[in-house]
C-alpha cells in the first residue's frame, strides 16, 4: 500500500513500534478455568439456561488438550456444550473433543453449529416422544421456528 501511495511510510513506522505476541491456549493452559467461566457465562444467559456449570473433572481434561483452534475452538466447544446439554452440570460428552490430549483426528471433518443443532433437535424430539409443541417449549422457541429449523434440517 505504501508503493501504491495509499499508506503513508512514515505512520508504518509510529504504529509498529511495539509488538505484542499472545502465546496460543495450548501455552498457557491456566487461562482456560476464567475463559471456560466466561464463554460459559455468555452462552447460559444467551441460550437462557441459568446456573449451569461444568464438571469439575472436565476442567484437567481440558488443560491436557492441544486446541489446534486456539480460543475460538473452546469458544465453540462451550457453546455446543450449552446447547446440547438438558442439565445443569455439563459432562465431557457435550464437548465433542475426540482424543483429549492430542490432537483431532484429520480424517474426520469437523462438526459444525448447524449438524450440532439439528442433532440436538433430534435429540429433544426423541426426548419428547415426537411432540413438537413440548419440543419448542422446551427449546424456549414458537412451535413456527421448531418447524423451520426442522425443515431447514430435513428432519
Amino acid at each position: 500500500m505504501i508503493f501504491d501511495k495509499k499508506f503513508r511510510q512514515d505512520l508504518l513506522y509510529r504504529m509498529n513500534t511495539v509488538e505484542i505476541r499472545v502465546p496460543s491456549l495450548r501455552e498457557r493452559v491456566e487461562d482456560i478455568p476464567l475463559l471456560l467461566d466466561y464463554f460459559l457465562q455468555r452462552y447460559a444467559y444467551k441460550y437462557k439456561r441459568p446456573g449451569i456449570k461444568v464438571d469439575k473433572a472436565i476442567i484437567s481434561k481440558l488443560k491436557k488438550y492441544s486446541w489446534p483452534g486456539n480460543i475460538r475452538e473452546l469458544q465453540h466447544a462451550v457453546e455446543r456444550a450449552v446447547i446440547l446439554n438438558e442439565g445443569k452440570v455439563i459432562q465431557g460428552v457435550e464437548f465433542f473433543i475426540s482424543g483429549t490430549g492430542s490432537n483431532p483426528k484429520k480424517d474426520e471433518p469437523p462438526q459444525t453449529l448447524d449438524d450440532m443443532e439439528k442433532q440436538f433437535i433430534q435429540q429433544s424430539l426423541n426426548n419428547h416422544e415426537g411432540n413438537v409443541s413440548n419440543t419448542a417449549r422446551t427449546l424456549g422457541m414458537t412451535r413456527t421456528a421448531l418447524y423451520r429449523r426442522m425443515k431447514k434440517h430435513g428432519i
